[in-house]
């Protein structure tokens, strides 16, 4: 369910463009480090923690989508995707 989710049209949170500042590098680095590292020593605890905080995101991700679409944001960020090279496969 959560593989049919990951490539559904269900609006999620993008992570593309988040820029992290430079102090806080190396927490965003050691916090990588730990979740893989957790993934390693208790795989499936560590996989259903994260589908349960993916599906919790789901209604959160729909009604951000909702109000960026009713601000009409939607459009303007929809047309900037139209022309970001990165996506073009």
């Amino acid at each position: 369910m959560i593989s049919f989710l990951l490539i559904s049209k269900v609006p999620t949170f993008a992570f593309k463009k988040i820029s992290i500042p430079r102090h806080l590098t190396i927490f965003a680095l050691f916090s990588v480090v730990l979740f893989f590292g957790l993934l390693l020593i208790y795989t499936f605890k560590v996989l259903l923690i994260s589908a349960i905080i993916y599906l919790i995101l789901i209604p959160l991700c729909f009604f951000q989508y909702q109000k960026m679409k009713k601000n009409n944001n939607f459009n303007e960020l929809n047309n900037e995707e139209k022309n970001d090279p990165e996506d073009v496969l």
